[in-house]
């Protein structure tokens, strides 16, 4: 018989590895494939009047980045051209894209919003309250979406997900879910810059051929695929929550992702779950060989 030292060892490793699978994920982790971390968004939750759920030409499908030694992509695959579209219900009858904002602090969104704690890149024209394309920080944004055709009885991002509902569709912020402590459902979701500090130049590729990105693998199919990069250093290190949005809101995606302080090709990591079975063994062969001795 296996000693009795061993035996809770082995109980242990087990009452461990299921905790592990076990402890709360977002509702859908980002998908590393290639060199390409992918952010993949519902389907079927961007909002228009004149068409049903699921075909919206705001839709976000999802969102990509790669991360090299020197520079950071950005893509994303979506219904919404660059250039936008127009829309009867906005006051300039045109919806655009809005900053891609990004968040290392930690903080929630407004509260890194209040402390001017954001990085935006201005990347595409629209009514930002910056006029230059680039990359910008200490930032403050503010959202332009009722001005932009959202008219919602409740002028919020709960507001936004209860319509999405109401029509059948299953609202989603990318790697948050739709139940999170980051945005605050009370409000329209910050989408532009309001005001920053630039700090160095976007490129807005316009042939991404030669990207490597495979979108369709997730199913993501929009009929756009729009891509931007920036230099490595004009972003910090660490931990990150970055979201972006038409300046309507009405579709939203958010990315939790991590810049390296020193570049390293991404590899895979193994699930909790695959390492279970191996460690579950080599504790059988310790075990075993002490069963052997005694």
């Amino acid at each position: 018989m296996l000693c009795q030292k061993t035996t809770y060892l082995l109980l242990s490793l087990l009452t461990t590895s299921l905790g592990l699978i076990s402890t709360y994920q977002p509702a859908q982790a980002s998908n590393l494939l290639g060199e390409w971390y992918y952010t993949i968004d519902s389907f079927n939750d961007g909002l228009s009047p004149d068409v049903n759920i699921g075909i919206s030409p705001y839709e976000i499908y999802g969102l990509a980045m790669k991360e090299t030694a020197n520079e950071i992509t950005f893509a994303i695959n979506t219904n919404l051209p660059a250039q936008g579209i127009g829309n009867i219900y906005a006051q300039d009858f045109h919806v655009d894209w809005g900053d891609l904002l990004l968040n290392f602090t930690g903080k929630s969104l407004d509260d890194a919003n209040a402390a001017s704690q954001l990085f935006g890149v201005h990347w595409a024209v629209h009514e930002s309250g910056v006029q230059e394309l680039g990359v910008y920080q200490n930032v403050t944004a503010k959202a332009i979406a009722q001005e932009n055709g959202l008219i919602l009885q409740d002028a919020s991002l709960r507001g936004y997900n209860n319509r999405v509902i109401s029509k059948g569709g299953n609202p989603s912020h990318g790697d948050l879910g739709v139940n999170n402590n980051y945005f605050n459902e009370n409000h329209h979701v910050q989408n532009v810059i309001a005001t920053g500090t630039k700090i160095g130049a976007v490129n807005v590729l316009s042939d991404i051929s030669n990207l490597g990105l495979d979108f369709a693998h997730f199913g993501a199919t929009g009929t756009q695929t729009l891509a931007f990069s920036v230099e490595r250093h004009l972003l910090p290190d660490g931990s990150f929550v970055a979201h972006l949005s038409p300046e309507c809101d009405n579709d939203l995606i958010a990315m939790a992702g991590n810049l390296k302080p020193y570049y390293q090709p991404p590899q895979s990591v193994p699930e909790p779950s695959t390492l279970l079975p191996l460690g579950v063994m080599a504790l059988f062969f310790v075990a075993s060989r002490q069963q052997y001795r005694h």
